[in-house]
């Protein structure tokens, strides 16, 4: 018996919304594959809480985790906090409460203070930071549920041949 297995690498740097999509769909079904896998790509601790009331059920990807995470998965460290975040989406239940939606936003905004410091920064009050970090968070969790959306309606895109 012979098992062939063929792996192609495919980077995507187009910032186009497609390609967007289509890299965080990957590296989504590519995160959520690694924890079946014998080198899942971060500790059990991030994904083996499937509770939303478990407070350890919003916990973050830390700066280290998601270095060493990428290197793993040969993605950036950005990619596994963006492929956690739509894995932790997936989990929530369409009927969850305020609270809960409320602790899934933090989490996400805070990566996104990160992210788009620089723009923030020039933000002239308070109000206007705010106005602008939500439209970003609204606009991320729209990709984030597209990538949820066309992942449930196609399948996982992950091809896998064996040859015997």
């Amino acid at each position: 018996m012979i098992v062939v297995t063929i792996l192609w690498k495919i980077k995507v740097e187009d910032s186009a919304p497609a390609c967007t999509c289509l890299r965080n769909r990957l590296d989504y079904e590519l995160l959520k594959d690694s924890f079946d896998s014998e080198t899942p790509w971060l500790d059990s601790s991030y994904y083996s809480v499937t509770d939303v009331a478990d407070p350890n059920f919003f916990k973050p990807v830390s700066d280290v985790d998601a270095v060493q995470a990428g290197a793993i998965g040969c993605i950036t460290p950005r990619q596994v906090q963006i492929a956690h975040e739509i894995f932790k989406l997936s989990l929530l239940p369409h009927d969850c409460s305020q609270d809960v939606q409320k602790k899934y936003r933090l989490m996400v905004k805070r990566r996104l203070i990160k992210v788009h410091r620089e723009e923030l920064g020039g933000c002239e009050s308070k109000e206007e930071k705010q106005g602008m970090l939500a439209k970003i968070f609204d606009d991320t969790l729209e990709q984030y549920k597209s990538v949820l959306r066309q992942s449930k309606k196609r399948g996982n895109v992950l091809i896998r041949s064996e040859y015997q």
